[in-house]
């Protein structure tokens, strides 16, 4: 008898899995009309259950915001996340020969149908909500970025930044060892002038590291970003010609 594969995970992404997995779910079962002071107060208890899990507390930070603002950034999160797991559903559909993924005694491809070879890549599509949401809190340009981040999901450089990742070519992680998003990344490459000889260094100054990938993969960064208009940094389809 042969038996079933097994797989070794660390504690820590297979928590972040779990969170995105538990977030995804809780965005697509939200009502759309639903009031604002109702719709922060049901993610501050999401929010704390993921942070829990983590053994992390929230500092109070989030509170300080006004609702109104809050309720405006959690439902752009919402479109952000919502896009990105529609992307996965028609890259990654459930079908009855994919594979199923079971965490927690759920099955999250029958809650969410993606399939478990689109799941397994579900940290991107958290990361690039997540990502817009904390500079919007952070900065008056955050919000701002909403509309072309949205349009960016799946056009040619979101793709192919999600393709060097799935084939295990590059992995650029965040100070919480989180894979950092394509739209982030083209705006650090835009904002801090940098080239690719010198794209470790600057990255170890955000508190980023590369995981995975070599000068090879670097370099593709590069020459794929190259190809968004200098003029235009939010259009997914302005490609230069």
């Amino acid at each position: 008898m042969i038996s079933a594969p097994t797989y070794a995970i660390d504690k820590d992404k297979f928590i972040f899995l779990y969170n995105d997995l538990t977030a995804a779910k809780w965005v697509f079962d939200m009502e759309d009309n639903i009031l604002d002071q109702l719709l922060v107060d049901r993610f501050m208890e999401i929010h704390h259950v993921f942070l829990s899990r983590l053994g992390r507390h929230e500092k109070g930070f989030l509170r300080k915001v006004p609702t109104q603002e809050m309720a405006k950034i959690v439902r752009g999160w919402m479109m952000l996340y919502k896009s990105t797991l529609n992307l996965l559903r028609k890259q990654y559909p459930r079908l009855p020969a994919s594979r199923d993924l079971v965490v927690g005694k759920m099955n999250w491809s029958e809650k969410l149908n993606i399939s478990a070879a689109g799941l397994l890549l579900i940290d991107h599509s958290s990361r690039y909500a997540e990502f817009w949401a904390e500079r919007s809190i952070k900065t008056k340009e955050g919000y701002a970025s909403l509309s072309f981040r949205l349009s960016f999901i799946g056009g040619y450089v979101y793709n192919e930044y999600s393709k060097m990742v799935r084939v295990g070519k590059l992995l650029v992680l965040d100070g919480f060892s989180n894979g950092v998003t394509s739209y982030d990344m083209m705006l650090f490459i835009r904002e801090s002038g940098c080239l690719s000889e010198s794209f470790l260094p600057e990255i170890t100054k955000l508190g980023w590291r590369l995981e995975i990938g070599g000068k090879n993969a670097i370099d593709h960064i590069f020459q794929l970003y190259a190809k968004v208009k200098a003029n235009d940094l939010h259009a997914s389809s302005s490609l230069a010609v």
